[in-house]
């Protein structure tokens, strides 16, 4: 059984290009997808908001990039803007949305704890910057799992012209109550810092359409590592 290391933020130029070489083996030569921002040459998938983004992994001990996922605060890219710009963030500012993309499983792992550590770590980092929501957008067939984790979908399905159809999904990260309902595996996490009252029910207020993940139950399990769905996309 392979070991796996803690998460880690990657710094050196080895770690960052074992990450970017990673999103190439999955995006272009696993998923066949044709990215502008894919080096053919160097064989890596790296944009611009990888000058501004704190890059996570799990490595293996073999030094095997695991799992690896990103976060920015905000900054996304230009294809969002319309999706993410609805009435109820009018008196937020740019700055309250951790935006999180490029979350990935390396096919040649079928680890069950990678990617949950990936989330968790991300989340404990948008709250000790007092980032009140977590923002991004997946493959429909990926709200699943994301929902486990306390994420909801928000908004319409728009069309990525890179990756296809998404979804944009939306965590409150504050509303520790939902996260408990949910059964989610941040909560531990997330009682490490204090309630916000402002927060609690927030989502249910202003995305009230949204506000029950349809399709599966709070806290579902999944018996046997094969039956959980890979995050093999974003």
């Amino acid at each position: 059984m392979t070991a796996e290391t803690p998460v880690r933020i990657a710094s050196s130029h080895e770690e960052l290009f074992a990450i970017f070489r990673l999103r190439y083996e999955v995006y272009v030569e696993q998923q066949g997808k044709s990215l502008p921002t894919a080096d053919r040459t160097l064989r890596i998938v790296r944009d611009h908001l990888d000058d501004v983004a704190t890059n996570f992994y799990v490595g293996s001990d073999q030094g095997e990039i695991v799992a690896c996922g990103r976060a920015t605060i905000g900054v996304w890219p230009q294809v969002c803007d319309v999706p993410f710009s609805l009435p109820a963030f009018r008196g937020f500012q740019r700055e309250d949305f951790y935006y999180i993309s490029k979350v990935m499983l390396n096919p040649r792992f079928r680890s069950r704890s990678a990617i949950p550590s990936i989330f968790i770590a991300m989340y404990r980092d948008g709250r000790v910057r007092n980032v009140p929501f977590g923002i991004a957008h997946c493959n429909p067939k990926l709200v699943p799992i994301y929902n486990r984790f306390g994420w909801r979908r928000f908004g319409l399905e728009f069309i990525d012209p890179s990756a296809g159809p998404q979804v944009p999904i939306l965590i409150v990260a504050p509303d520790i109550g939902y996260l408990r309902r949910r059964k989610s595996v941040l909560v531990q996490t997330a009682e490490e810092f204090p309630a916000d009252p402002l927060y609690a029910g927030w989502f249910e207020k202003h995305f009230p359409e949204y506000s029950e993940p349809k399709g599966e139950s709070s806290g579902q399990k999944y018996e046997r590592k094969h039956d959980m769905p890979t995050m093999e996309e974003y």
